[in-house]
């Protein structure tokens, strides 16, 4: 059967199968669709590149893009199309608005800008996807001195930690893979000479692996450089995917088709099987790929219009679960037993079998209302030895493939009350409670075999009688009046004498 799987958001909703049914809305102009709002902005100097100054968007140093040019800034030798790199100001996939940092003013001046992006929650791992194009002068400085430009993300619900493998740093210099060196353009403002040489990187697309951070906030910074004696100037172009690319999901093992799409905006897109990548399984922006019963790589190769930068590959992982849903409310079984014993109690899930891909986590409660996880309890069975109070207990079932949980029915085990020495004595003779007594006596026989019981009270009058069968029996004992009772318990071959008090 097939089921439906959109691997990166498009626009503004995404959706899995009916049983991993989520929406996960954009982002809020993200993409710059709508200029810098839900943008935080920052200067600083260069180098090292720190800008920590909060500020509203500069223009010409915080500059939205537009395919007239250079929205609010003025910039000698700006346009619609860069004048060094001869590539668009707006990323070419589709977008109509870009950002750009920077200028062609030097001064070792940095620019920042930072999106606070909360990822979903659920077996799904994501990716940010962003596209960017650099554009700076190579001086020929030391490393550490020449224009840059930088990404970072941190984890805000972490502690601000560095989010792995998402740092990236691009310096002038050298040979930088996708970077064109021009040692010549009299048109340019400034011009380049051979003295003066201008490195460009047409518009590309990279990742920030956000797997494991399901629920967290995550700050996304881009950030722009001059160099550090300030002569030489670096601006770059941002632009940002409207959603998170699905690096990794859980689908059902009876899937056999799962629908994959890659991000717009690409003249051609193939997809791989990522651990040969020989013949191409499909080609476009959506592709019906196979799930097996193991985990599967596959491979989005993006091939841009010509004159607008190299190939990228993207990588989805889909991994098979055999947990397709949910069952129904299932109550917690076991036979009721009392508390104090040496005997285990055992709670299980009776009449529900063990299904892989699910998981399991036992709770009790005093009250059947306020709820504690047992710490270690996360088998399908859950055993222990006693009690001190009456206590109630559920499990509560998740299923990784949809990350639903369904709670049981609460389960209560009473917890002895009594004057006897030691209610051990249930695995041998008997034991009553609650001594006192109020309003009903309750016998546990254990393993002996008792067939009746009498009560008598302090000077031997008999004043109650009855038959006992199973290990355990209920006496009315309301109209008693206060006093001393004497229990007496009757086998076949045996008896037993337990005193009470009402």
């Amino acid at each position: 059967m097939k089921k439906l799987l959109f691997a990166v958001l498009s626009f503004c909703l995404f959706n899995f199968t009916s049983a991993f049914s989520q929406s996960v809305p954009c982002p809020p102009n993200i993409d710059f669709e709508l200029g810098t709002t839900n943008w935080n902005f920052y200067v600083g100097t260069c180098c090292p590149l720190v800008a920590n100054t909060p500020t509203t968007a500069i223009p010409c140093r915080h500059t939205i893009t537009t395919s007239a040019g250079l929205s609010g800034c003025t910039e000698a030798g700006a346009g619609p199309i860069d004048q060094y790199g001869g590539f668009p100001v707006v990323d070419p996939s589709g977008a109509t608005q870009s950002l750009r940092l920077g200028n062609t003013v030097n001064g070792a001046q940095a620019e920042k800008a930072r999106y606070y992006v909360t990822v979903p929650t659920g077996p799904t791992s994501y990716a940010l996807i962003y596209r960017y194009a650099v554009v700076f002068q190579n001086p020929s400085h030391t490393a550490t001195e020449q224009p840059r430009f930088e990404t970072n993300a941190f984890d805000t619900t972490a502690g601000w930690a560095p989010v792995p493998g998402a740092h990236h740093t691009y310096i002038a210099g050298g040979v930088l893979p996708g970077f064109v060196t021009i040692t010549s353009c009299t048109t340019c403002i400034p011009a380049v000479t051979t003295t003066q040489p201008v490195q460009y990187r047409n518009w590309a697309t990279a990742t920030m692996n956000l797997t494991g951070l399901g629920g967290h906030v995550i700050a996304a910074d881009f950030m722009n450089g001059d160099c550090a004696p300030g002569g030489h100037f670096s601006y770059s172009y941002v632009d940002m995917t409207c959603g998170l690319f699905a690096i990794s999901t859980v689908l059902d093992c009876d899937t056999t088709y799962a629908e994959l799409r890659a991000p717009a905006g690409y003249e051609a897109i193939s997809w791989f099987d990522s651990t040969s990548m020989s013949a191409p399984l499909a080609s476009g922006e959506s592709a019906w790929l196979p799930v097996s019963g193991t985990a599967v790589t596959y491979a989005a190769v993006l091939t841009p219009y010509a004159g607008f930068g190299a190939p990228d590959t993207l990588y989805s992982r889909l991994v098979c679960s055999a947990c397709s849903g949910m069952p129904g409310t299932v109550a917690t079984g076991s036979s009721t037993l009392i508390a104090g014993l040496t005997t285990p109690v055992t709670l299980d899930l009776p009449g529900y079998p063990f299904v892989p891909g699910l998981t399991y986590k036992w709770y009790s409660s005093p009250d059947s209302s306020s709820w504690t996880a047992i710490p270690g309890a996360t088998d399908s069975v859950y055993s222990f030895t006693g009690l001190t109070t009456t206590t109630y207990f559920r499990c509560g079932i998740t299923c990784t493939a949809t990350g639903i949980t369904i709670m049981t029915t609460g389960r209560k085990i009473e917890a002895a009350t009594s004057s006897v020495t030691s209610l051990a004595g249930y695995d041998g003779g008997a034991a009553i409670f609650p001594n006192p007594a109020t309003d009903v006596l309750t016998i546990f026989t254990g393993r002996v075999a008792y067939t009746s019981y009498t009560i008598a009270n302090a000077v031997g009058s008999r004043l109650a009688a009855g038959d006992m069968t199973g290990v355990e029996t209920t006496v009315n004992v309301k109209a008693l009046p206060p006093g001393v009772y004497y229990l007496t318990l009757k086998g076949v071959d045996n008896s037993e004498v337990l005193k009470f008090v009402k």
